[in-house]
């Protein structure tokens, strides 16, 4: 019966399921990928607020504390001769701090800039950035599609900027990964080794992004700019969206469209402890999702709960 009405609403849109019981206290905020509106909505499907801003998303958008939007914009007919060939699909260029009555109190540029920006507590900002990966390197990155990368290939530059857009910090993944073992699936275009989808700053010292190409989530030292932790495709198939939990662990949208050890895809929800176990997973043979995929933990949706959003 369960899997029949999974069927049945996996085709549809807007709110199919709700048992108020089980779900968690709290909002959702989404930007659809080609609408310039960011949406706050309740646990009925209700928009309670809305923000209306100039550029597409490029890709996420967050709520900060101070109920301002921050968020990743798509810019126009700026795009890199690299966007060309790829597609906008995951192109940024923009961050902006926006007031929740659409005042923009802050903002950085970078054509390069894709995916992924959070704000600092510095009151900048840290995101994923791309830049070409030198020949010599390139030339022995295993895997990838053969001939794919005829124009050359890009990886992902991390880059923190402080509250007036000046540069304090940047990792060029191409100098801290091993072309020789850190390797390209085979479905994948050798155009751009890494593909990073997602960065978060841990506290001051440490970084937690991850790279789709590769099937990897890896914990950088600021200080040192080593990779100190990883997990890598023996568990993860095109992940997304990892976050550390209050108790050091981490969870994972795990996409799962080409998997090591099994022959059908399909996506699951995993928490992993600093040891690489997979200490729960959510699956069901329903929930796939190929690209894409957000996943939040109980206690950020609470923050977002009426009482301490500012603006509600």
């Amino acid at each position: 019966m369960i899997e029949q009405q999974t069927r049945k609403r996996i085709g549809k849109l807007g709110l199919t399921c709700l048992d108020e019981e089980k779900a968690c206290p709290g909002y959702v905020l989404y930007s659809p990928s080609r609408s310039n509106k960011t949406h706050l909505i309740d646990l009925h499907g209700n928009t309670v607020h809305q923000w209306n801003l100039e550029y597409l998303p490029g890709l996420y958008g967050y709520l900060l504390p101070n109920g301002n939007l921050f968020y990743n914009g798509k810019t126009q007919h700026t795009e890199p001769e690299q966007y060309m060939s790829w597609g906008q699909g995951f192109k940024g260029g923009i961050l902006q701090e926006i007031t929740p009555e659409g005042k923009v109190i802050w903002e950085h540029k970078d054509p390069y800039h894709h995916h992924d920006g959070r704000k600092t507590k510095t009151g900048g900002a840290i995101y994923l950035n791309l830049e070409p990966v030198p020949p010599n390197i390139a030339s022995k990155v295993k895997g990838g599609i053969p001939g794919s990368d005829d124009k050359g290939m890009w990886s992902d530059l991390i880059k923190e900027v402080d509250s007036q857009g000046e540069t304090v910090w940047e990792w060029h993944a191409y100098e801290h990964l091993n072309p020789e073992t850190d390797s390209l699936l085979g479905n994948i275009s050798r155009v751009e080794w890494t593909h990073g989808n997602s960065v978060a700053q841990l506290g001051i010292d440490r970084v937690l992004v991850s790279f789709r190409s590769l099937s990897m989530v890896a914990i950088i030292d600021k200080k040192t700019d080593e990779i100190v932790w990883r997990l890598g495709y023996d568990i993860l198939a095109q992940q997304h969206d990892p976050s550390m939990l209050d108790n050091g662990n981490i969870l994972i949208f795990d996409n799962g469209i080409t998997r090591k050890k099994e022959n059908w895809s399909h996506s699951r929800v995993i928490e992993v402890n600093q040891r690489g176990e997979v200490v729960w997973e959510y699956i069901n043979p329903y929930f796939y999702q190929s690209s894409m995929g957000i996943v939040n933990n109980v206690f950020k949706a609470n923050h977002y709960q009426k009482h301490e959003i500012p603006f509600l």
